[in-house]
């Protein structure tokens, strides 16, 4: 048993980056825009579950005013990652932050929403 572990720690220090290779790429858990907007393009799914996550992880539920709207039922990933391919602006900010501010201006609520559907 010994030997196994000793060819397999072997092995990953032979093929370091076959070792770290995280399998096909997602949106969820993508910490730069670009990481999001890759795994957006290869798993809807997994887009509209990043966008998910990030929304929970930014309202704040507790004692603020809801800043977010956005439609329920709906797909909010792609319009999400189609916002951010849009705006260069966001491409350096952290991807929850640049999701809730795609969200944030995607779906406004209050007098911002009636502007957003006047347009």
């Amino acid at each position: 048993m010994r030997w196994i572990s000793g060819i397999f720690a072997a092995g990953l220090s032979i093929f370091p980056a076959q070792a770290q290779q995280a399998g096909p790429a997602t949106a969820i858990g993508a910490e730069t825009v670009p990481a999001f907007l890759h795994g957006c393009a290869a798993d809807r799914n997994g887009c509209q579950l990043a966008v998910g996550s990030a929304l929970l992880d930014k309202i704040n539920i507790v004692d603020g005013p809801s800043e977010v709207c956005a439609p329920i039922g709906s797909d909010i990933g792609q319009p999400v990652a189609d916002w951010l391919r849009q705006h260069a602006e966001a491409q350096g900010l952290p991807a929850e932050d640049a999701i809730y501010a795609a969200l944030k201006s995607l779906y406004p609520c209050g007098e911002a929403q009636a502007q957003v559907a006047a347009q």
